[in-house]
């Protein structure tokens, strides 16, 4: 029984031989971490750029609206169309592009 504890200097090299073998799935995986935590980022900002820029434009589309500018309303309603087709602004954009506006 006494024979399975280690001493101090056994641990220790126990614990170098394991880090020594290991080194690299460790900084592999900080890499790892760091390149999903920053696409992460990059990706969630870009959403927030081009959500803002196709609020920028619906603005300027109602703003035009309101101003009973019919051409440079469905003018810009088409650009948020091909811009942002995706985008609840669109479908707005949509709306403007009707015959009866």
């Amino acid at each position: 029984m006494a024979e399975d504890y280690l001493t101090d200097d056994e641990q220790l090299e126990h614990v170098k031989r394991v880090v020594a073998e290991n080194w690299v799935w460790v900084v592999g995986g900080i890499v790892l971490g760091a390149a999903l935590i920053f696409g992460y980022r990059y990706y969630d900002s870009y959403r927030n750029d081009r959500a803002l820029r196709a609020a920028a434009q619906f603005d300027d589309m109602t703003s035009a609206l309101e101003h009973s500018d019919k051409a440079e309303s469905r003018q810009i309603a088409a650009g948020l169309i091909k811009d942002f087709p995706t985008s609840c602004t669109s479908t707005r954009g949509n709306l403007a592009m009707r015959p009866d506006r």
